[in-house]
């Protein structure tokens, strides 16, 4: 699986709603804070809304929030409901024939397993985990 764009700014988006959980965030304030392009992030941030994973405030004090605790998502499904679920080895399934057979099923038990870590690592980890290790990096960051 790649990260795309769309995963980054879904991820930024959503680490940034989990940073200010409890409060609304518009795609302003994240355009600002991370220069991104509003866009961009206004397509994902819908995306992410229809998906259920964010609600929204209309108005002059609204904006987005978190729809459950942060700590209930994993990156693994962010990243689905934007990317949608992606496989390493696809394999074309049209193109088989007794000659390949053999080699086509090694290729697909790779990517499986290849599959199983990645999902294994993101759904291992969850948007609190990422808060966490957003504030480390911004408490390391600090220059005197």
């Amino acid at each position: 699986m790649r990260i795309t764009k769309k995963g980054q700014y879904a991820l930024f988006f959503m680490i940034d709603l989990a940073l200010h959980e409890g409060e609304t965030i518009t795609v302003k304030q994240v355009v600002k804070n991370y220069d991104l392009s509003e866009k961009y992030l206004e397509q994902v941030a819908a995306k992410l809304r229809q998906a259920g994973a964010v609600k929204v405030i209309r108005g002059s004090h609204g904006g987005y929030y978190l729809a459950k605790d942060a700590k209930s998502y994993t990156v693994g499904e962010i990243l689905d409901m934007i990317e949608g679920q992606k496989n390493v080895v696809d394999i074309d399934m049209d193109q088989t024939s007794e000659n390949n057979k053999a080699m086509n099923s090694i290729i697909q038990d790779l990517g499986q397993a290849v599959d199983s870590a990645i999902d294994h690592v993101l759904d291992g980890m969850t948007l609190t985990d990422m808060v966490r290790e957003y504030n480390e990096q911004e408490t390391f960051s600090y220059i005197i």
